[in-house]
């Protein structure tokens, strides 16, 4: 065996590998409706979505594990219209309370080394109970303007979702993409669905 080979073990002897590890994680990015324009014949734009939440990782060995957690996450879609001197400028927001389950395969074999450097790519799926769901926004005609705010009544959220990750040390950086796989509202024939990307920091213990 080579003395490169004998130092790598030598250091992996002598850090802890861990089946458990929890992680503090945070992700900030832009969530949008699909198929808005089509049910609403109005143009919508991405939103700001942000997630915050305790996740934890099973290692199973260096290479396989599955993460599971609790994670608030905001979704929506601005929008706006101009029709006939009426402007609306609005927006969809929905919170979530996410819980994944996701399949992890890391390219360093050292998913379960907390102390070390580990890359890979994740996917899975969520469920998301949703807490609240709201429609806002201003209303402008013949100059004068008014707000608005009404409660939407909503399905539960299914996401399926894939991302990159990568650790070093305790802390962890990623990208996730999240496509929702059942439609938005309860009632109607719409088919909006909610999609979002993150980029993604955790802190690992």
């Amino acid at each position: 065996m080579s003395t490169m080979s004998l130092a790598q073990d030598e250091v992996n002897s002598n850090v802890d590998r861990k089946a458990f590890i929890f992680e503090i994680q945070s992700g900030t990015g832009l969530s949008w409706i699909s198929g808005f324009k089509d049910a609403t014949e109005i143009d919508g734009t991405v939103d700001l979505s942000i997630k915050l939440g305790l996740g934890l990782t099973y290692a199973f060995n260096g290479r396989f594990g599955i993460e599971t957690g609790a994670y608030w996450s905001d979704l929506g879609n601005n929008y706006k219209s101009d029709n006939d001197g009426t402007t609306i400028d609005g927006n969809f927001s929905f919170s979530y309370l996410q819980i994944p389950v996701i399949a992890k395969f890391d390219f360093a074999n050292s998913l379960d080394l907390l102390k070390s450097t580990s890359y890979g790519i994740k996917a899975g799926g969520q469920l998301g109970f949703n807490i609240m769901a709201n429609d806002f926004g201003e209303v402008t005609y013949d100059g004068e303007t008014n707000s608005y705010a009404n409660e939407l009544d909503v399905n539960n959220n299914i996401d399926f979702l894939i991302g990159l990750y990568s650790y070093t040390q305790n802390w962890g950086y990623g990208i996730d993409y999240a496509m929702g796989l059942n439609t938005i509202f309860k009632e109607g024939e719409t088919d909006m669905k909610n999609r979002s990307i993150r980029m993604v920091i955790s802190y690992r213990f």
